[in-house]
C-alpha cells in the first residue's frame, strides 16, 4: 500500500512540475514565450504570456512597439513587438 501510495505521489508530481514553455520566467522572454505569440494577439495576454510590459520605444496613432528582455544571453537577442489597437501586428526576434 505505501510502495503504491509513493508511486502515485511521483507521477502527480511529474505531471504538475512546470515545462521550459509553461515555466514562468518574469523580466525576460524565453524562446518558447515568444512562440506562443501571433498576430491579432492582445496586448495584455502578451504581457501574461512574456510576464513583463516590455519597454514602449515608439508610441504613435494607436501604434506602440515594445521592446523585451531575453532570457538566454540577453545582451546578444533582441525581442520587439507591434501592437496596433492593442494587438499585434508584427514581430520580431534575434536569438544569437
Amino acid at each position: 500500500m505505501r510502495l503504491m501510495l509513493i508511486l502515485l505521489f511521483v507521477i502527480g508530481t511529474a505531471f504538475a512540475v512546470p515545462t521550459s514553455a509553461t515555466a514562468d520566467t518574469p523580466g525576460c522572454v524565453t524562446r518558447s514565450e515568444y512562440r506562443q505569440v501571433h498576430s491579432g494577439t492582445p496586448k495584455l495576454r502578451v504581457q501574461r504570456i512574456f510576464d513583463t510590459d516590455g519597454t514602449s520605444v515608439s508610441k504613435a496613432g494607436g501604434h506602440d512597439v515594445r521592446v523585451y528582455r531575453a532570457c538566454h544571453r540577453p545582451r546578444l537577442a533582441y525581442v520587439s513587438v507591434h501592437f496596433s489597437g492593442g494587438q499585434v501586428i508584427l514581430k520580431f526576434a534575434v536569438w544569437p
